[in-house]
C-alpha cells in the first residue's frame, strides 16, 4: 500500500466500505461524495471514527485544505460527463509525486441496460483511459483489467439491471450519481461475492488475467510527476 503517514482523499465514497478498510489499516484522510444519502449513511456508521473527515461536495467545486498523497476513485468517473476535466481536478488535488488509484468499467462492447440504469456515460477502453490520464498530466504506472472469467459471467446474468437495489435505507434505484452505492447483482450470487472461502480461490484465478483485456473493468495506478522534467520523461 502506501506509507502510514499518507493522507488520502476517497472520491465517491458511497457506503464507505473502502474508507472503513483504510482506517483499519491506520491511514487518515477525507471522503467526498455529493449524495446526501451516502453522506448520512457514512456519518452514521463512520462519523465517530478517528482519522476521517466526511465531506459533502462536488469534485468540480471542492477546494481541499491541503494537497493529498493519494486519491482513490472507484467506479466513479463513468458517472461524470466531463471525465477528462474531473481527472485534471484530481491531478490538482495531489502533491507532486502523489498517486491516483481508480477503477472504471471496461469495454463499450459490454454496454447493457444495467449501465443505463446506473447512470453511466461510458465504459472505457485501455488506450482511451491512458490518453485521458496523460492529457491530465499523469504518468500511468499500471493498468489491470479485472473480472475474467467469473465476474464477467455473473454480470452476464445481471446485465438487464433488474436486480439493482441500494444497501442504504431510503435510496431508490435511479439514474443518478447515487447509483454508485447500489447493488446490481442477482441475490443468488451473494454467497459467491461475500464468502472468503469462495472469493479467495476465484480471485486468485482472476488475477492470472489482469494483464489481458478480457475483464469487465480497469484498475489504474497513475502518478503526478515530482517535476515538469520528470513529466516529460
Amino acid at each position: 500500500m502506501f506509507p502510514k503517514h499518507s493522507r488520502f482523499l476517497d472520491v465517491g465514497s458511497g457506503n464507505g466500505d473502502f474508507v472503513k478498510k483504510l482506517l483499519s489499516l491506520g491511514y487518515t484522510g477525507e471522503s467526498l461524495d455529493y449524495s446526501h444519502k451516502a453522506i448520512e449513511f457514512m456519518k452514521k456508521h463512520l462519523g465517530s471514527s478517528k482519522g476521517i473527515v466526511i465531506r459533502l461536495g462536488n469534485i468540480f467545486t471542492y477546494r481541499p485544505v491541503k494537497k493529498y498523497d493519494v486519491v482513490f476513485s472507484f467506479e466513479v468517473l463513468e458517472h461524470v460527463k466531463e471525465d477528462a476535466k474531473a481527472m485534471m481536478k484530481i491531478y490538482s488535488f495531489l502533491k507532486p509525486g502523489g498517486s491516483f488509484v481508480m477503477s472504471v468499467p471496461a469495454h463499450m462492447a459490454l454496454w447493457a441496460n444495467v449501465d443505463v440504469l446506473k447512470g453511466h456515460f461510458r465504459r472505457y477502453e485501455r488506450k482511451e483511459l491512458k490518453n485521458k490520464l496523460e492529457k491530465a498530466g499523469f504518468v500511468v504506472h499500471s493498468i489491470w483489467c479485472y473480472g475474467f472469467p467469473f465476474l464477467r459471467l455473473i454480470r452476464f446474468f445481471s446485465s438487464s439491471g433488474e436486480f439493482i437495489k441500494s444497501n442504504i435505507p431510503g435510496l431508490k434505484s435511479q439514474k443518478t450519481g447515487e447509483s454508485s452505492i447500489q447493488q446490481e447483482y442477482n441475490p443468488i450470487f451473494a454467497p459467491i461475492i461475500s464468502s472468503p472461502l469462495v472469493t479467495i480461490p476465484l480471485f486468485a484465478i482472476m488475477n492470472l488475467f489482469l494483464n489481458t483485456d478480457l475483464g469487465l473493468g480497469y484498475i489504474v495506478v497513475a502518478r503526478k510527476p515530482t517535476s515538469l522534467k520528470s513529466k516529460k520523461r
